[in-house]
């Protein structure tokens, strides 16, 4: 059955972003905290600098990193039959890894979410059919911070049997994460031919991939899981003031992140992650719902699309703390 399509970015519009997100890469570059990474975009072809840990991408290594982009796979739920498909013309609804507040509509009044908020979240994920990827939408405050991503994948297995969101912070809980969905899965062999979980790989903009982010991801691609790459850009915060140089920025980092994965492990399935966003200077916080968050969705869609790669952007969110 066809679908209606949206688009706002003509051909040349993509080009020209294209173009200078390559520009970007090549002439400015992106800081990357990690010397092994480092020596090995060196001996690939790009130009390094090691004391500044900035490393600039020629564009033959940005478009033979997308060329290697696994841009199909599926994501396999404890169940059988629960799976999520990306990459093959389907759309998966995601509900989020983690809130840091509540607003409870019992007390009215903002609170700290606890264990319990996860699997009441965790049940609701599982419940509505057309969530296809469930997270545990809190950080709660009564697990303990160096183990909470560890308790919260528990959670998580144990709650759905569908495909799960986690988001392990540290090189040493997720060694504990991977070795939950080891035993799910049946092993490593296993999980790698039926990967269950995707890492989550968030470049600091600008023009920076996280040094604890790259310790998570590395670990991750060695077990055959699948990479989101999502910037989150605030156009006139930490990225340009226009629209459209927010967007080549965002994509710029996107494309970089693509040219770690494939460096440590060629051909790994990736999903672009087009979540760029404005900046409120008056309340100087993120805006999730205004009208620049819809052009931003579709843009990046177009911009996820023109490399052939899946695509992740926020979407149904809001800035209201209720519903109203």
């Amino acid at each position: 059955m066809a679908r209606p399509g949206v688009s706002l970015l003509s051909p040349d519009d993509v080009r020209s972003i294209h173009e200078t997100s390559l520009y970007v890469l090549r002439e400015i570059g992106v800081v990357v905290p990690n010397q092994d990474i480092l020596r090995k975009l060196q001996e690939a072809g790009a130009t390094v600098d090691l004391s500044k840990k900035i490393a600039r991408f020629p564009e033959g290594i940005v478009l033979g990193a997308v060329e290697s982009a696994n841009k199909q796979y599926v994501l396999y739920g404890r169940e059988p039959g629960a799976e999520a498909r990306f990459g093959h013309g389907e759309h998966n609804l995601i509900s989020s890894p983690g809130q840091s507040a509540w607003f409870d509509y019992e007390t009215n009044a903002r609170r700290e979410p606890r264990l319990v908020d996860a699997r009441s979240a965790i049940t609701v994920g599982d419940a509505l059919p057309n969530v296809t990827v469930v997270g545990a939408m809190t950080v709660p405050v009564d697990a303990a911070p160096a183990i909470r991503d560890v308790v919260l994948t528990s959670e998580l297995i144990r709650g759905t049997g569908k495909p799960t969101r986690c988001w392990p912070v540290t090189r040493r809980s997720t060694e504990y994460v991977l070795e939950i969905y080891r035993a799910v899965a049946g092993g490593k062999d296993a999980l790698r031919a039926r990967p269950m979980v995707e890492v989550f790989l968030e470049p600091i903009s600008p023009l920076q991939l996280p040094e604890t982010g790259l310790d998570v991801m590395i670990p991750f691609l060695e077990h055959g899981q699948p990479v989101s790459i999502g910037p989150m850009v605030m156009a006139s915060g930490t990225g340009p003031a226009t629209l459209a140089g927010t967007i080549a920025q965002e994509n710029a980092e996107i494309l970089a992140g693509i040219c770690i994965t494939q460096l440590v492990r060629p051909g790994m399935p990736v999903c672009y992650g087009g979540i760029c966003h404005a900046f409120d200077m008056r309340t100087t916080q993120l805006i999730f719902a205004g009208p620049e968050q819809a052009i931003f969705g579709v843009a990046m869609t177009q911009m996820g699309k023109h490399y052939g790669l899946p695509v992740y952007v926020n979407s149904g969110l809001t800035d209201s703390k209720r519903p109203d």
